[in-house]
């Protein structure tokens, strides 16, 4: 039987008689008193949507990490970058409803390669998850000097150093293009050279 119109917090006792035609029995009291409230339920995320908590981004994009939440009383959610709290802005906020959490970074840069840590905490425990980020973008031009190594009648031989900068991400290969003094088009060669 369900007893109802109870006050939230209140201290209630209880004890239960039976009844028959003939007569209703001594009352048997519950042992221990009863709080009416919430049951405590520790923070939980839900993170099996995700393939991994380590993302690489591409730089000037937009990016949303949605994290669903449950726990009794409503955990309450902070998110971290670094060691310190999250410094939202227009590029970079949150938006948290009654189960779920937003992290949102707009027109991504290299300054939010780090970790972004969400953390949930209430009254019955405390939970919180890493999310690794790593910002990858164009690599700079290739340094000077390009170099002719050998020149023959039918062929040329050139190098070049590697780029100031890998744009965040390992090159994996050089795209060569030529052009002759006839026109100023530019004619791709090959996009496979390894160096």
């Amino acid at each position: 039987y369900t007893i109802t119109e109870l006050e939230r917090n209140a201290v209630y006792r209880f004890r239960v008689s039976a009844q028959n035609a003939g007569a209703v029995s001594e009352p048997r009291e519950l042992p221990d008193p009863v709080v009416c409230k919430e049951p405590e339920i520790p923070p939980s995320m839900d993170l099996s949507a995700l393939q991994s908590q380590d993302f690489v981004l591409k730089e000037s994009s937009d990016f949303a990490l949605k994290i669903p939440y449950s726990g009794l009383p409503k955990p309450k959610v902070s998110w971290l970058r670094g060691l310190g709290p999250l410094k939202e802005s227009g590029r970079i906020f949150t938006k948290t409803l009654q189960d779920n959490t937003t992290l949102f970074i707009k027109r991504v840069t290299k300054a939010d390669t780090g970790i972004f840590t969400l953390s949930l905490e209430n009254l019955a425990g405390s939970q919180s998850a890493e999310f690794k980020m790593k910002v990858v973008g164009k690599p700079t031009a290739p340094q000077m000097p390009i170099e002719f190594d050998d020149v023959q009648p039918d062929s040329v031989t050139i190098s070049w150093k590697q780029p100031d900068s890998d744009g965040g991400s390992e090159v994996t290969n050089y795209i060569i293009e030529k052009s002759d003094n006839r026109s100023a088009t530019w004619v791709y060669v090959s996009s496979g050279v390894k160096r």
